[in-house]
C-alpha cells in the first residue's frame, strides 16, 4: 500500500508567506536557450518580481514575464528597508509556472540549486530575518 504513494510530492519545508521585491535573471547556463525580449530586462538581464513565499527548499515569486520550467535563474531578493542592499542572492531551478491573470501574471516556483560554500549560511540568515519579522 505504501508504494501507491511513492510518486506523491510532499512539501518538505515550512513555507513562509512574504511580499518582498526581487530581481530575477536567467542564469548564464541557460541564456542561449531562454532569451528575454529587448526592453523587458535591464542591461544585466534582470527583471522585477515579488517573492511571495520562501522556505529552506526554494522560493515562489510573481512575475509579469514567463519563465519556463526547468530554467536556471538567479534571484536577488532586495531589502525593503534599503533597496540598494540584497537580503539573499541565489541560484534556483524553476519547477512550476502558473498563469494567474491576464495581465499577464505568473506564479513561479522553484528549488534552490546554489552550490556555493556559503549558501546554507546565507539562506539561514535570510530565513531568520523573515522568521523575526513574522514574530514581530
Amino acid at each position: 500500500m505504501s508504494s501507491d504513494f511513492a510518486s506523491l510530492t510532499v512539501r518538505q519545508n515550512r513555507r513562509r508567506e512574504i511580499a518582498v521585491a526581487a530581481h530575477v535573471a536567467v542564469s548564464p547556463e541557460h541564456e542561449s536557450i531562454v532569451r528575454l525580449s529587448p526592453g523587458v530586462a535591464t542591461r544585466g538581464g534582470w527583471f522585477d518580481t515579488t517573492v511571495v513565499d520562501a522556505s529552506e527548499g526554494g522560493l515562489g515569486f510573481v512575475s509579469e514575464l514567463f519563465v519556463p520550467r526547468g530554467c536556471l535563474v538567479r534571484v536577488d531578493i532586495r531589502n525593503p528597508l534599503n533597496t540598494d542592499e540584497s537580503l539573499l542572492v541565489a541560484r534556483m531551478r524553476i519547477k512550476r509556472v502558473l498563469m494567474v491573470d491576464r495581465r499577464p501574471g505568473y506564479l513561479v516556483g522553484g528549488i534552490f540549486e546554489d552550490d556555493t560554500d556559503d549558501f546554507p549560511t546565507r539562506l539561514t540568515g535570510f530565513l531568520s530575518i523573515i522568521d523575526g519579522a513574522e514574530a514581530g
